[in-house]
């Protein structure tokens, strides 16, 4: 059987408890003791099981216990995905095709768009259950961070409401002195922004409504591992229309969906004329051996 992981919402998983009960009542009615009792795992098991061996059709017959219907991982993929069916369904059409062609052609958000997108995000947010927001992105520590904020909006009267401006969706200002800068700063140059990329989806974990975001500081140096990718893209994007246009291409824009498998170099034409294996195939053959290589190799793909 494939490994799969699942992610499921606590009513799914209520729901699958009340069956998991119905199938080890009838377990026991059959005389079953001990371990032969279906298990919750036992059972999603089974019924992962009936739906690759059918592919989506109907179990075998001794598959499940009676009563017992496949599940059906399709049904909760991507739920928790602000993805296009997500925006479709809550954004207004005109505030959709707005958001795609911004993504699409990686023109600048207007705010009054990011407004109505906030609005949208926050409403499919709460019907999913999130409760809080953060902007989530990934520091130079090699971990990803966050910083929650509620969406409830205390008032004068003792209620709350929820809230989600434009403002807290575009940027948010985080304690950039709490992790690595690779000595681009003093600590108390500390001033790091977070902002928004409306170009990968935002999700939903643990009730918290993600935002994937980069991270950068006041004077725009990188503080993170997106920004120099996002830079990067973009880089790639001018000079390839540059490219293009010598032949007559006029290209609005160039995505980049996978990076280069190899790793090229720049040496001075004297040391690749003392390099045989150079000049006589073009590639290293030879040469030292790197001062940290795959000490955990025996882990890779490791289970």
């Amino acid at each position: 059987m494939a490994n799969v992981s699942l992610y499921v919402r606590d009513d799914l998983l209520d729901a699958l408890d009340e069956r998991v009960e119905a199938a080890a009542e009838a377990d026991r009615a059959r005389g079953k003791t001990g371990r032969a009792v279906t298990s919750r795992s036992k059972l999603i098991e089974r019924m992962m099981e009936s739906a690759l061996e059918g592919q989506g059709e109907a179990a075998p017959a001794e598959a499940l216990p009676d009563g017992v219907a496949p599940f059906d991982i399709t049904r909760i993929y991507g739920t928790m995905v602000f993805d296009d069916r997500a925006m479709k369904a809550y954004l207004a059409p005109e505030v959709y095709e707005a958001l795609r062609h911004t993504i699409d052609e990686g023109l600048p958000l207007d705010k009054a768009l990011a407004a109505d997108v906030a609005e949208g995000m926050k409403r499919w947010a709460i019907a999913h259950g999130a409760t809080h927001y953060t902007h989530w992105f990934q520091p130079l520590s090699g971990t990803t961070s966050e910083k929650h904020d509620a969406f409830m909006d205390p008032q004068a009267d003792g209620s709350a409401i929820a809230t989600f401006k434009a403002s807290a969706l575009i940027q948010g200002e985080s304690d950039a002195s709490s992790f690595p800068n690779g000595g681009l700063r003093a600590t108390f140059e500390a001033r790091g922004y977070t902002a928004w990329d409306p170009t990968s989806y935002a999700f939903i974990k643990d009730e918290v409504l993600c935002i994937p975001t980069a991270f950068a500081s006041y004077t725009g140096e990188a503080l993170d591992k997106k920004t120099p990718l996002l830079r990067s893209m973009a880089a790639i994007d001018r000079q390839t229309k540059r490219v293009l246009a010598l032949f007559g291409e006029n290209i609005k824009r160039v995505t980049v969906n996978i990076g280069a498998e190899q790793e090229f170099f720049l040496i001075p034409k004297e040391d690749y004329a003392r390099r045989e294996d150079l000049v006589m195939t073009g590639r290293t053959l030879f040469g030292s051996a790197p001062c940290k290589g795959q000490e955990l190799e025996e882990h890779y793909y490791g289970s």
